[in-house]
């Protein structure tokens, strides 16, 4: 029996797999980076099993690589393409949209030709939601149609092999060119037309295809054509053919019904077409008239506007808006006379928003702006209907849109702009409609990165590897720096508060009197003043030594109080008009000053108990848990202020044990669906009737969460402790918790005592995570160590969304010493909320031991774990006693620190990230390690002219709207990483671009080890269509020099030019090699020379001849 054996194979970039089949299973992976020998080691394999006459067969899972020197069984390329339709809809059990099924057309004839790759697929839905099309590579669709109707559904159920879980009913390819019209070529964009029965299309396309080149013989080569669809006969007759449109129409728009007609945008004008053919035309620059024989009203002298790539969205039935793809946005009104259209007039630009990828109009008021390069954006949409007073001969109705929320700076108002309406003689008051945008909501991203390197950066007093990318593109390009962990940022050193037991920060204030009782307003369970003191612990000296600071008039901290012993845990208590502080063998009340106001001492009679391992402290509750697993539960008396012993017996025998416990408060109404119901009265302690107000304060419910040793967690009702939700699937980590119902388990004492098992829970809490929604969450903390996350639904469901492992830490019984007891390292969930900026207010829970990490939900990015970067923390606690609630103090491997979070850090993505906005793109970056300096190209437009021999203009605007075209061009720039500034460039000429930027080590004279680093540039001359591509090889140096003292940093430096090399072609890439330059001249690759240099001895080359991918190097001797 031949059995799957499993060998690696290496290409690459991505791992490969090889399947062998002897006669037991076996495999192998091979993976590793580009060029490390992974196809070499596959290919050799393939032959030795060959030779064998052993079967083998090997899975390629890199896309990219198409050149194997080995069968391939499975080609991991061949199940990728990106022209599928996938069929989404929206799941409630999942509370996502879950796809229902994907249609895969890799195997139709169109997608055999080799320019598919090359082919942007556009999908489109008809008004009705009847259909759905996918464009395909040679004038093609591939149409979906649902069933709508009852009698088509009944239809189906009626077929035994067809349910209603299948909405749709067979697709298939519709050929344009064969089954429509042969002249239906080269389609450019397509919409489906409503107010038709049947399907109806409107198709862009170019039956001839142009250039600028060949305007003078052909230009409007573009055509519309509108057709219906009857699936039954497919019979596709076409309604409307429009000839003549410019040749550089690039997308349709769909006008309102009521209107008719599709928006046709092209590179220099706006098209607006009717059912009759009818045209109507805008220019937005000169070029319009120049490139299309149809009648065109005269441009604007001083309009030169360029609209291609840009999104075009109806706002309401007569105004549409351009979003050019620099963002920057135009209203056009569609001016009616009668109910033809008679012109179509273009306001001036109201406000700058994202780069548009896509725009859409949502409900009628909100417009969304998705984009790829950086932010999408949701703008609400208003109109108002104002007075306006016009003078005589003045025509208008005026339209302001005001967009009053700027996407990247402040709120700005837009400007006014008026458009015509009927004519009068005299000043008279009129009225005009006003659109207000204002910003809803934006989804964060970063954008396509050009390029990347490692930086160093400096996370709190570490210095970290940091990943700079060049993102974004235009006016919205810059950099993002990527951390693996959290970047922080250190305030100050607090090494007198020590601390390395447990710290807490804690708001006390002085309670207020009325009628002879303590009370405190309710405020929010976020709202919480600042903090007034901190509580730390330290086990050494031993017995432990605990102390309560203040903050004093110069910022610094006081220590008025120091107690002997170790702190177990410290809250507010009695609605922060006291602390609760629990030590090792003592529960204590304290005054706001540290007074003593009661003790309750861990008594079993005239017995000590087991020490008090943990506790949970929620207003007015205290639960503290001993070492010998055995628990108690205190309440406190708000008129008396003190504390007591709460009646345990309807949690059964007082003698049972438990490992773990916390309390929720429960701000949501999550617990109550089905708790309450069920509680009897019968079990009411008649000692809390007093105690209901403050477990009600603000709107919220008190629960005690439990684990028995045999892995049993227990839900109970407060105040009068009523079982309410039990589960067994804790103990082995299941997905779903759910309630078992059953009655209250019993955990006696053993003897000899437990010892802890391998699944022993060390820890359970319950806290809400998110930012603008809390999600309550249920954190797990088992032996061998594996945090669990559940996330609250209704019902009380827990659904497992994170688990992490870490490494077991075993104590051995000879280790429990006093010095063992120092050195040990508690794992440990905190709660905390933190708001790192006005906007921003943040839950999320901190793991505290060794490999500590953040564990944050935000409302666009989900729940992240992300490594807080320490290698050891020992105490955490949020802290707001400097009037800043983005503070965190911290007890790590570097002592009591106070930090916060760096400034604008993002935390929706898998990675910790921050923007650096440029207002520009980048195209090329590198990082000089010498100087610790980041050198980056810039992308810019430039105008661009092209010269004669004699170095004479060849052409200059000769006409209105008529202006120099563009062109790239590049600047090199050399920026601090500390606080991104850029401290010099070299500006390139206008027509000189940046192909490749390395840092090269290079021999020199200059240095005691003969080499040092420079940074060397490749470039591009473009001189124009008639003449050859040239272009020049760089190499710089960063030279420190004298800086001013009030400059930011103290260190500057400058860019300067050692060497430049013009070339007869472009220089693509740029290497060092054993202190030489090497440099790649022309765009073949089988071809190519390249050039060795030294700085210093321009005489010393090495000449290297790459024929067909051989390479034959000759070093000067």
């Amino acid at each position: 029996m031949a059995r799957d054996r499993f060998t690696p194979c290496h290409d690459e970039a991505a791992p490969s797999f090889a399947f062998i089949f002897p006669a037991m299973p076996f495999g192998e992976v091979v993976c590793g980076a580009p060029g490390s020998g992974k196809s070499t080691y596959c290919y050799g394999k393939h032959q030795l099993f060959t030779a064998l006459n052993r079967p083998i067969s090997i899975v390629n899972l890199d896309p990219a690589n198409d050149d194997f020197p080995y069968p391939c069984a499975i080609d991991i390329a061949s199940l990728i393409t990106l022209q599928d339709i996938a069929l989404l809809e929206w799941s409630d059990a999942a509370h996502d949209l879950v796809t229902i099924s994907i249609h895969m057309y890799e195997r139709a004839p169109q997608m055999v030709s080799l320019d598919s790759p090359l082919f942007r697929t556009e999908s489109r839905a008809d008004p009705l939601s009847r259909y759905a099309a996918l464009s395909l590579p040679k004038d093609a669709f591939a149409i979906l149609p649902f069933f709508q109707t009852q009698a088509e559904l009944d239809i189906m159920e009626q077929e035994q092999n067809h349910t209603r879980d299948v909405p749709y009913s067979p697709i298939f390819v519709l050929d344009l060119v064969n089954d429509v019209d042969e002249r239906i070529r080269n389609v450019i964009d397509f919409v489906f037309l409503p107010g038709y029965n049947n399907l109806t299309v409107a198709v862009l396309c170019q039956s001839e295809q142009t250039w600028a080149g060949d305007l003078k013989e052909y230009r409007d080569t573009a055509r519309l054509y509108i057709f219906s669809l009857d699936l039954m006969s497919r019979n596709y007759p076409i309604i409307t053919a429009v000839d003549g449109l410019p040749y550089d129409s690039v997308s349709l728009l769909l006008c309102a019904t009521s209107l008719g007609g599709v928006i046709v945008l092209t590179s220099n004008s706006i098209l607006y077409i009717d059912q009759a053919a009818r045209r109507v035309a805008l220019p937005v620059n000169g070029w319009a008239a120049r490139v299309s024989d149809i009648p065109m009203p005269p441009a604007d002298k001083d309009l030169g506007l360029c609209i291609e790539g840009s999104r075009l969205v109806f706002v309401d039935e007569k105004t549409f808006f351009v979003i050019r793809k620099d963002g920057m946005i135009h209203p056009i009104e569609i001016i009616l006379d009668g109910r033809t259209v008679s012109k179509l007039v273009l306001l001036p630009v109201i406000a700058q928003t994202t780069i548009p990828a896509v725009a859409k109009l949502l409900n009628d008021d909100l417009l969304f702006v998705g984009s790829m390069v950086r932010p999408s954006v949701l703008m609400k949409t208003a109109r108002e209907e104002v007075p306006l007073e016009l003078p005589a001969q003045q025509t208008g109705a005026t339209t302001t849109i005001s967009f009053s929320d700027n996407l990247y700076g402040d709120s700005q108002t837009a400007t006014q702009a008026t458009v015509g309406a009927p004519s009068g003689t005299s000043a008279a008051i009129k009225t005009h409609s006003i659109i207000h945008l204002s910003l809803c909501d934006l989804l964060p991203a970063y954008g396509p990165i050009a390029d990347m390197t490692f930086s160093l950066a400096k996370n709190g007093e570490r210095f970290v590897p940091e990943l700079v990318a060049a993102t974004g593109a235009g006016h919205l390009g810059g950099f993002t720096l990527f951390q693996r962990d959290l970047p922080t940022r250190t305030k100050r050193k607090l090494r007198v508060l020590g601390g390395a037991r447990g710290i807490w920060s804690l708001s006390v204030r002085q309670s207020q009197r009325v009628d002879g009782l303590s009370y405190e307003k309710a405020t929010g369970p976020f709202s919480a003043e600042i903090d007034t003191i901190i509580i730390s612990t330290d086990a050494n000296p031993t017995p432990g030594v605990s102390r309560i600071a203040t903050r004093t008039a110069k910022t610094d901290v006081a220590i008025p109080t120091r107690i002997p012993g170790t702190t177990i845990s410290a809250a507010p208590f009695f609605q922060h008009t006291t602390i609760l502080h629990v030590m090792t063998n003592a529960i204590r009340v304290l005054e706001p000053d540290g007074n003593e106001r009661q003790v309750i001492k861990d008594m079993d009679g005239s017995l000590p108990r087991a020490k008090i391992k943990s506790c949970s402290i929620c207003d007015p509750f205290v639960l503290i848990l001993r070492e010998d697993e055995s628990i108690g539960l205190f309440i406190g008396e708000t008129e008396r202020g003190k504390i007591r012993r709460k009646d345990m017996s309807p949690m059964g025998d007082k003698s049972s044990r438990y490992i773990a416990g916390c309390f929720f408060s429960d701000t949501i109404g999550l617990f109550d669906i089905e708790a309450t119901e069920t509680t009897p009265a019968a079990h009411a302690d008649k000692n809390t009737s007093t105690l209901q107000a403050a477990v009600a304060a603000g709107n919220r419910s008190q629960w005690l969460l439990l684990v028995r040793p045999q892995g049993v967690m227990e839900i109970w009702s407060l105040p009068k402790l009523t079982l309410v939700f039990s589960t067994t699937a804790i103990s082995t980590l299941e997905n779903i918790l759910v309630d078992a119902r059953t009655p209250a388990a019993l955990s006696l004492p053993q003897d000899p005592p437990r010892k802890p098992q391998d699944l022993d829970i060390d820890q359970i809490l319950v806290a809400p995570l998110g930012e603008t929604s809390l999600v309550p969450h249920l954190f797990v903390f088992t032996h061998p160590p594996l945090p669990n996350l559940r996330t609250a639904f209704l019902k009380v469901k827990f659904h497992k969304v994170v688990s992490k492992t870490f490494e077991i830490q075993r104590v051995e019984e000879t280790e429990k010493s006093v010095l063992a007891e120092h050195k040990r390292i508690s794992r440990t969930f905190v709660p905390f909320v933190t708001s790192p900026n006005v906007e921003c207010t943040l839950a999320g829970i901190f793991f505290m031991g060794d490999r500590p990490c953040w564990i944050i939900a935000t409302d666009k990015g989900g729940l992240r774990v992300v490594p807080s970067g320490h290698t050891v923390v020992h105490a955490f606690t949020a802290c707001s006693l400097w009037e800043s609630k983005g503070d965190f103090l911290l007890y790590s491997d570097e002592g009591p620190t106070l930090l916060e979070w760096a400034l604008e850090v993002q935390l929706d993505s898998c990675l910790p990230y921050r923007s650096v906005p440029r207002s520009r793109a980048y195209s090329n970056i590198v990082f000089e390690p010498s100087a610790s300096l980041i050198v980056a190209a810039s992308s810019l437009q430039a105008r661009f002219a092209s010269y004669d021999g004699d170095g004479n203009i060849i052409w200059e605007p000769d006409g209105n709207g008529v202006s120099f075209p563009s062109a790239d061009c590049s600047t090199l720039e050399l920026i601090s990483p500390e606080h991104w500034v850029t401290m010099d460039g070299y500006e390139f000429a206008s027509n000189e671009t940046i192909n490749a930027l390395t840092c090269v080590s290079l021999e020199t004279t200059s240095t005691e080890s003969g080499a040092k680093n420079f940074i060397a540039v490749g470039t591009t001359v473009n001189r124009g269509e008639d003449l050859a591509v040239k272009g020049a090889t760089y190499i710089f140096e960063a030279v420190e020099v004298v800086s001013d003292p009030n400059w930011t940093p103290k260190r500057w430096y400058k860019l300067k030019l050692r060497v430049k090399d013009d070339t007869k072609g472009p220089v693509t890439a740029v290497c060092g090699i054993n202190g030489y330059l090497v440099s790649s001249m022309g765009q073949k690759v089988n071809e190519m020379l390249c050039m060795q240099r030294c700085v210093n001895d321009p005489y010393r080359f090495l000449f290297a001849l790459l024929i067909w991918m051989n390479a034959w190097l000759a070093l000067p001797s």
